[in-house]
């Protein structure tokens, strides 16, 4: 049975206060990342940092990325890296130098409550460009903002624990961990194009567009990817030992050239000790 952790009030204060620790301290979190290595970026529903892997053949770690406690990670392809430490009301999105030192922060608290509960809890991300981010919520809404966290545009999916992706023409989300394996989609502006159901797999959380490959990883339940190409078929499947699911999930290399910019978007996809104060509970949805 897989977990998503919620946090109260009392459990982002804790969360906003480690952050402003990490962006007066910077250094201390440096981690070797190679800045020019494509690399799979690994939510593992917040029960550390994002964990950076290899995606070559099998995965091997490379190192954590950022704060505990994160879901999604969204890169720019220029040395600006973002993961997001989510909770129901104030979800908190750092933003990174290429060193890994802490530069911004974004405190989301614009969701939409759409019944679902939890509005503001982010799941995954993606970079829009021009310094913007796709967010995917819990409560299966996708926002497009800008650096100061209001919202420019938003859509709801109708599922929940969706991942996003983009390439920089259209997004591409998932139908959660609830529901079959399906990745749809979309314009823009959320209008769903076509949908994809991959055979043989589960439900999916995090999603991410491999700009070489042209292919999408995303993440499933008990530490397993799937690489699935634009027709369905599942290339091949990757574990790790985290024993988690993967609600966020990202490809890519922090300064690579890999990144194409379309208009005024770039590409790139969605998608960890807990934090003090943070609440386990067990999903059942």
């Amino acid at each position: 049975m897989y977990h998503a952790s919620r946090v109260g009030t009392s459990g982002m204060l804790a969360v906003s206060l480690l952050a402003a620790v990490v962006l007066l301290a910077g250094a201390a979190y440096a981690a070797p990342i190679d800045t020019t290595t494509t690399y799979l970026w690994l939510g593992i529903d917040t029960s550390g940092p994002v964990q950076v892997y290899t995606e070559d053949g099998t995965p091997t770690f490379a190192g954590p990325w950022g704060l505990s406690g994160a879901t999604g990670t969204a890169l720019d392809g220029s040395g600006h890296v973002w993961t997001v430490q989510p909770g129901g009301s104030d979800s908190v999105i750092t933003e990174y130098n290429s060193t890994q030192t802490p530069i911004a922060t974004i405190n989301f608290t614009k969701g939409t409550e759409n019944g679902k509960g939890d509005p503001s809890w982010i799941e995954d991300m993606a970079y829009a460009g021009g310094g913007t981010l796709w967010l995917s919520g819990y409560n299966g809404v996708v926002y497009h903002i800008n650096a100061s966290g209001g919202v420019i545009s938003s859509f709801d999916t109708g599922h929940t624990y969706v991942g996003v992706a983009t390439d920089g023409t259209f997004l591409y989300t998932t139908a959660g961990f609830n529901n079959s394996a399906i990745i749809e989609k979309r314009m823009l502006d959320g209008t769903l194009v076509s949908s994809i159901s991959p055979a043989g797999i589960g439900g999916l959380g995090g999603l991410a567009y491999d700009a070489t490959e042209h292919t999408f990883w995303a993440g499933g339940l008990s530490s397993t990817l799937f690489e699935i190409d634009s027709s369905g078929n599942v290339l091949q499947n990757l574990t790790e030992g985290s024993g988690a699911a993967h609600d966020g999930l990202e490809w890519g290399a922090i300064g690579g050239g890999t990144t194409p910019e379309p208009g005024s978007l770039l590409l790139f996809g969605t998608g960890l000790v807990g934090l003090g104060g943070m609440i386990r509970r067990r999903l059942g949805k």
